[in-house]
């Protein structure tokens, strides 16, 4: 539940979102450590569980110690212009192309 929540910082995610996203996406199934067959838990427990960190005064801790071992190794977590991309190919039609529009073709006269 805990990389559930790293997830969801450095998506920005909402808790909707969040448990689409990991319903939809394979590398974050893996990185949490769900089997493809694992039912991923809803919206309203990934809500109920930070609440319960947030009480607690757990989670600021869980964010400091995180950057504090990733400095150690070199590196840095940030947020930012992370992109989630559908990248669902599509056949195209082929065009023909226009008088004097010769495209990548070479001028071989």
């Amino acid at each position: 539940m805990i990389k559930i929540l790293f997830l969801q910082y450095l998506y920005n995610l909402s808790d909707p979102s969040l448990e689409d996203t990991l319903i939809d996406r394979l590398s974050f199934q893996r990185f949490v450590g769900f089997s493809f067959t694992e039912e991923v838990p809803d919206f309203t427990m990934i809500w109920r569980f930070r609440d319960w960190l947030v009480k607690a005064g757990i989670i600021d801790r869980l964010f400091v110690e995180l950057n504090k071992m990733l400095e150690r190794h070199g590196k840095e977590l940030k947020r930012g212009e992370t992109t989630i991309a559908d990248a669902t190919l599509i056949d195209a039609a082929r065009r023909a192309p226009k008088d004097g529009d010769r495209g990548c073709q070479k001028d071989y006269d």
